[in-house]
Parts: structure tokens; C-alpha cells; sequence
């Protein structure tokens, strides 16, 4: 399966496997990595349309996350053309930074509301009096609740039954999207891959944002080839953040969700009504 735009032959992750994914929904090109569905619609939308979202879900303007030197990113705007809106549909000649990226995930899955992100949540004296609070900052709707809703739905299916398997987590309800970027030259056969998702997957109580730079055996068919599961990032094999970005994931009735940092794959409120699953199988205490 392949869309030519621009005389352009635009072709899917599978072409040279199965050739193609056949008839699909839009939750089963999502589930499937389906690059030619995208296409068809950002090209359904318009250059001026498909532009217009990319701004609204903060890409190409900085987050105003409390950390130094952050960038806006690389997009077209109001220069896009059809052959820029086609390769951008799934995530290809344009640049995003990671809290862009994280900020833009949480919204979708918290029913719609874009935040400001922070690194810390609040600042306390020695004996415990706050002294200075981040209180959430929304910046703007990005999508309705009942499209948030449904979406969630799709991320969580992704994970059960599409390319992003290898991130689910047995006895787990997880949520979440494979990526693969071409890095330079496609002769060079560089990569990188990465993973976003949350979990629960119906009531979100944290996200994970995990990007790979050239791993090592990936072909870049997909993110799914060496996208590691969360649970290799289980507070029993790395540590727990507890000072983290504390709005970005943040919904309007919940005030104890966090998001992610690359420094960081899992961000947890300090009392995380979660329990955790060891490798061995036994439950670790709950926190």
C-alpha cells in the first residue's frame, strides 16, 4: 500500500512485507501504523487545516516548562504544502521537542485540556510550609471530552492488539503509540523510535514518554521493533521520581497526575493508589 502525492510515492511500513493492510478503520490504521491512511487525512483536512491543529496542540511554540533552553521545534505553518501535510501525518519532516510531544499526548487523553507543563509541583521549607505552588495553568482546549474518550480507546487497543504490544504490561490496563523517525539519509539506516502512552488506560493516572536515538537491530519498520515496555521501567528496576511535571497530564478532576521526562521514563505522584507488578510476578508494595 503506498499514496503517491506530488508525484511522490509515499509508501507504508509494510510494503515490502505484506505489500498492505488492506480496508481499515481509522482506529485500525492507528492500531496499525498505517502511513497512507494518515496521509489521506491530513490531505482530507488541507494544508491550511492540518497546519492550523499543529499549533493548536502547542507545536512549533514553546510549552513554557520551567527548565532552560527549551526550543520550539521545526513545522511549515503557513507555508505548508500538500507534499509537507502528507509526510507530517505520520510524523516525518518535522521536529518536536519531548515536552511538546508529552504536553500535546496528555491532552488528548485527559479529556481535551492542554497545561502547562512543570518540573515541580510545589516548594517547601524545612519544616513543611509551602512556599511557593505551581497551581495548573491550561492553556487551551485542544479536542472534546468525548473525542478524548474514544481516543483512549484506540491508544488502548494499540497496545493489546497493534504495533505497540511489546508495551503492555500483564495484569495492566496500558495505553499508548510506537513512533519511528528517520534519522539523515534513509541509506543510512538510522532510526529513531520511541513510545508514548499512560496508564490506567480508561482513567489515566500517569504518562511515559520512552525515545531510543539508532538502536541497535530496529529497521525502522516501526517503533515497535525495540520500543521497551514500561515495565522495564517499574519502580523495582529504576527509580521513582517524585519531583516531576506535575500539570501537563493533568485532568480538571484530578490533581495527582504527572508527566515525563527523558531523564525520567516514569513520573508517580508520592501517593500513587498503583501497585506495581515485579518481574517475578509479585506484587511490590503499594506506594
Amino acid at each position: 500500500m503506498y499514496a503517491t502525492v506530488a508525484d511522490y510515492k509515499l509508501k507504508c511500513h509494510v510494503f515490502s512485507t505484506i505489500g498492505s493492510h488492506g480496508s481499515l478503520t481509522v482506529e485500525q490504521a492507528l492500531m496499525n501504523s498505517c502511513n497512507p491512511y494518515m496521509i489521506h487525512l491530513a490531505l482530507e483536512m488541507g494544508n491550511s487545516r492540518f497546519a492550523y491543529y499543529q499549533s493548536l496542540f502547542g507545536f512549533g511554540k514553546i510549552t513554557g516548562i520551567d527548565l532552560p533552553g527549551e526550543t520550539t521545534g521545526i513545522v511549515y505553518g503557513d507555508r505548508m504544502t500538500t507534499i509537507d501535510a502528507a509526510c507530517n501525518s505520520f510524523g516525518q519532516t518535522i521536529n518536536v521537542n519531548m515536552m511538546q510531544m508529552m504536553a500535546a499526548y496528555c491532552s488528548i487523553i485527559n479529556g481535551g485540556m492542554l497545561y502547562q507543563p512543570h518540573i515541580v509541583k510545589r516548594i517547601e521549607s524545612a519544616n513543611g510550609e509551602v512556599v511557593k505552588e505551581y497551581k495548573a495553568n491550561l492553556v487551551r482546549q485542544t479536542i472534546t471530552a468525548s473525542t478524548s474518550k474514544l481516543l483512549r480507546r484506540y491508544l488502548k487497543n494499540t497496545v493489546e492488539e497493534g504495533t505497540a504490544k511489546k508495551a503492555g504490561v500483564t495484569g495492566y490496563s496500558v495505553a499508548g503509540k510506537t513512533g519511528t523517525a528517520q534519522k539523515g539519509d534513509r541509506k543510512d539506516n538510522k532510526w529513531i523510535i520511541s513510545f508514548i502512552g499512560h496508564a490506567p488506560a480508561e482513567n489515566p493516572k500517569f504518562a511515559i514518554y520512552v525515545v531510543i536515538d539508532e538502536p541497535y537491530g530496529t529497521t525502522g519498520t516501526s517503533g515497535s521493533s525495540a520500543a521497551p515496555p514500561p515495565a522495564e521501567c517499574s519502580p523495582s528496576s529504576c527509580p521513582v521520581r517524585r519531583s516531576a511535571a506535575a500539570s501537563a497530564c493533568r485532568r480538571t478532576d484530578t490533581s495527582t497526575a504527572h508527566t515525563a521526562r527523558s531523564s525520567a521514563p516514569i513520573l508517580l505522584p508520592s501517593r500513587s493508589p498503583w501497585k506495581y507488578r515485579r518481574p517475578n510476578g509479585r506484587a511490590a508494595p503499594q506506594r
